[in-house]
């Protein structure tokens, strides 16, 4: 609607704006409302507006503060001499007189716009074009996916919530809307898997291994072997620490988890002193050793 068709005088919003209409259009209604809601600002745009149409507008009210708080606005936008007080004990004959006189050499006076008025009517009905395209543009839902940018902006908002993780989707823009249901079916069960995983973080014997998938020979095979493995990993364990001992040698942080299993071939960890770069190392000191005076033979 073209906003020269109102003619508020104080800011009003979009109910109290509704409030106006319906009196321009001659209906009767109930305006209710707490207090400081805008009731008496209604009030003074009503009259204000009636005014503008040639209209006479007798205001009644119970409490003098009530008449007082509108009238007052009336003064304070310029309407004052528009009204007439006839309530209160104060009130006398020749004020009354006085009042009505002014209000009748109002009659000899011409009132036009001022030359920028139009100009700004104009703006606003600009500015309110904008603001309603905006809100049309992030309210439509844009197919394929049938999601408005509202909405998109919302999920994102609660985004920050939880833990990021990057991957990648393809052709994000020709997502559907049964695709999305797909993604979000996925990343909850993403969710569940990566919780358990994370619980058993750094505790798990197959952190490190690299064998992408594993086929029923490849797992029989690996419990048959897995005890001699073991046997074998105890015994250079043993080793190491015995001449390590005896070579009063030290390694800082070291460290291996490997696997093992019992006699009910029942996988378990078990934690080590050594890792195969610590062998290495161990095998270049003692090859160094041999070549040594100072290190008896027996003890190489």
């Amino acid at each position: 609607m073209d906003p020269s068709y109102f003619n508020n005088v104080i800011d009003a919003d979009s109910s109290q704006q509704l409030a106006v209409l319906m009196c321009k259009q001659g209906l009767s209604f109930v305006l209710q409302g707490p207090p400081g809601t805008g009731k008496s600002q209604t009030i003074t745009n009503i009259i204000a507006d009636c005014l503008y149409d040639g209209k006479k507008v007798l205001f009644v009210s119970e409490k003098m503060a009530a008449l007082d708080v509108v009238y007052n606005n009336m003064v304070n936008v310029g309407l004052g001499d528009f009204c007439l007080s006839l309530h209160s004990h104060k009130s006398n004959k020749k004020e009354f007189l006085t009042q009505l006189r002014e209000t009748w050499e109002l009659s000899n006076k011409q009132a036009s716009l001022r030359s920028n008025s139009i100009e700004k009517l104009h703006q606003y009905q600009v500015f309110r074009e904008q603001l309603n395209n905006y809100v049309n543009e992030i309210s439509d839902h844009i197919p394929p996916l049938n999601k408005s940018i509202f909405e998109i902006n919302g999920r994102i908002v609660e985004l920050d919530k939880y833990e990021y993780i990057s991957f990648k989707l393809n052709n994000v823009k020709d997502t559907t809307e049964e695709q999305f249901f797909n993604y979000q079916i996925l990343l909850k069960r993403f969710e569940e898997i990566h919780t358990k995983i994370k619980a058993y973080s750094g505790v798990n014997p197959w952190q490190n291994t690299t064998i992408k998938s594993l086929s029923p020979e490849s797992r029989q095979n690996i419990i048959i072997n897995l005890p001699n493995l073991s046997k074998k990993l105890n015994n250079l364990n043993n080793i190491f620490e015995r001449s390590f001992k005896e070579l009063d040698l030290h390694i800082i942080n070291y460290n291996i988890n490997n696997v093992c299993s019992d006699e009910n071939n029942n996988i378990e960890s078990i934690n080590h002193n050594i890792a195969v770069k610590d062998v290495e190392f161990f095998y270049s000191i003692l090859d160094k050793a041999s070549n040594s005076l100072l290190v008896p033979k027996k003890m190489v």
